[in-house]
């Protein structure tokens, strides 16, 4: 769940950039991947741990991604910081009530299959 949370904070880190330098972009671009490549794990091992959590776990990620998008793509579009008064961006018109609405259905999910386990 925090690797999809964490997606929200993708276009803050956009916007925030200092610079359009290889270097610069190269960090970016390696932060995407990732967090990528770790959403994909947690997905596919839910499919296979926790069935009945795996598709909250995908609509988690896809409110995530989509609630992100906008203020992705416009933070590419802005140019880079150039004095710390520009690292206060504000919320960037992210919505996240979509995303609270899909933290709490998968949370629910688990704890339900949480409370199965037998205690150690």
């Amino acid at each position: 769940m925090a690797d999809a949370i964490a997606w929200l904070e993708l276009p803050y880190r956009v916007r925030r950039r200092q610079g359009d330098d290889k270097a610069t972009l190269d960090a970016l671009a390696e932060r995407f991947h990732v967090l990528h490549e770790r959403l994909l794990f947690h997905e596919n091992w839910l499919r296979i741990e926790v069935p009945t959590a795996h598709p909250l776990y995908k609509q988690l990620v896809a409110e995530a991604r989509s609630a992100a998008l906008d203020a992705t793509r416009k933070a590419w579009e802005s140019a880079p910081v150039q004095a710390p008064k520009d690292m206060n961006t504000g919320n960037l018109g992210i919505d996240r009530a979509k995303v609270g609405v899909a933290v709490a259905e998968f949370a629910g999910e688990v704890r339900k299959r949480l409370r199965i386990l037998p205690p150690w």
